[in-house]
């Protein structure tokens, strides 16, 4: 149910299909990005239909909770298993890859 940050980072540079969704609030994403499609958690079931079948989803949030959580839910409603959440969330990527990024903690 979980990617980690590096095979994220590993997605992301070989263009491995993947969508990337933010599910975190709007000043949260103002502070902090890695390119994910803001939508917003209280949402993404009645948008689960527009996700594209041929491309895993990755889901994160600031530090993994509420994408672990989102990334459940998804499954169980989709019957899908490529839905993932980024261990630790966004924190955790960048302290790994872009430490001069500042999240909300």
């Amino acid at each position: 149910m979980h990617i980690s940050p590096a095979e994220l980072k590993k997605w992301k540079e070989e263009n491995h299909p993947h969508l990337l969704i933010d599910i975190r609030e709007s000043y949260e994403i103002a502070q902090c990005t890695i390119g994910g499609q803001p939508l917003p958690m209280e949402t993404i079931l009645s948008h689960c239909q527009e996700f594209p079948k041929d491309k895993a989803i990755v889901i994160h949030c600031n530090s993994g909770k509420r994408s672990d959580a989102a990334t459940y839910a998804v499954r169980q409603h989709t019957q899908r298993e490529d839905i993932l959440s980024l261990a630790g969330g966004i924190q955790h990527y960048a302290e790994l890859f872009e430490p001069e990024m500042t999240c909300a903690s």
